[in-house]
């Protein structure tokens, strides 16, 4: 059960970082790829690092 949890949670995750690109690549008006994988992936750090700083206090 929790491999399927923890498979859901990245199938999410996934579908969230490719909706954040499509918004950065529109922002940006490129096409995907490049400059707006390093936003987006940046961004996703971000995000992660704030978790974890939140999960500490």
């Amino acid at each position: 059960m929790r491999t399927l949890i923890a498979a859901g949670t990245l199938a999410l995750a996934c579908t969230a970082l490719l909706g954040i690109q499509q918004a950065v690549a529109l922002a940006l008006r490129q096409t995907p790829g490049g400059i707006t994988t390093l936003i987006t992936m940046g961004m996703a750090a971000l995000g992660l690092w704030a978790i974890a700083v939140l999960r500490e206090e």
